[in-house]
């Protein structure tokens, strides 16, 4: 009977001892202020606490505590109910919010990009569309000085060219001073004819009137 009530007291015993366990990581759940104690009772000395969010490396289970070390360093125990494995939606939110933001400056950067890249190609065809006629400018040129030397045939030819035209050029001008001067002298003369017609016809109105006036003071 000894014997069996022993045997209880040991299994009893080996039941309070929690089991030992790989490291784990838990988080405080809700929005709670946890103890951590001594040993896994109530009336254990206060170590410290944890608050919400706040993760926890597991050292040992048991039925009801967990053996933890704080980030603090902190090890003692806490009632196992109070934590779990899964990260706390408040934790989970900030984090989608972290990367959300994050993701949009992501976003920015690559519509930034995208708008450059844009700007540059605009640019690079331009600079192609300036090529090309930069291009077909000198292939015109070329046709030009070819189709000139065709005509010219030495270099002789167009100097004497050159000559001809200045000699023509010359003789244009001297037409054009006689010209000029003929003009002008027609001009002058034009000009005092009419100052002439002018005056005779000013004398023949006041010689008209004085034979009226007289004509009238005869009556």
């Amino acid at each position: 009977m000894r014997l069996a009530l022993t045997f209880l007291v040991l299994l009893s015993a080996v039941a309070l001892v929690p089991s030992p366990c790989r490291a784990e990581t838990r988080y405080v759940i809700d929005q709670l202020i946890v103890s951590v104690r001594s040993s896994p009772s109530e009336g254990a000395e206060l170590l410290g606490t944890v608050r919400t969010g706040e993760a926890v490396e597991v050292l040992d289970t048991g039925p009801d505590y967990l053996k933890i070390r704080t980030a603090k360093g902190t090890v003692g125990y806490s009632q196992k109910q109070y934590f779990s494995a899964d990260l706390p939606k408040a934790t989970v939110i900030s984090r989608l919010e972290k990367e959300r933001g994050q993701l949009q400056q992501q976003l920015a950067a690559c519509q930034k990009a995208r708008e450059q890249a844009g700007a540059a190609l605009g640019e690079a065809k331009g600079l192609g569309d300036e090529l090309a006629k930069t291009k077909q400018q000198l292939t015109d040129a070329v046709q030009r000085y070819n189709q000139l030397a065709k005509d010219a045939g030495n270099v002789t030819n167009i100097i004497q060219a050159r000559d001809q035209l200045q000699q023509q050029v010359k003789q244009q001008q001297q037409q054009l001073e006689v010209l000029r001067r003929e003009n002008e002298s027609l001009i002058r003369s034009t000009g005092f004819y009419w100052l002439a017609a002018g005056a005779g016809i000013f004398f023949l109105g006041w010689l008209i009137g004085k034979i009226s006036r007289k004509r009238r003071s005869g009556f």
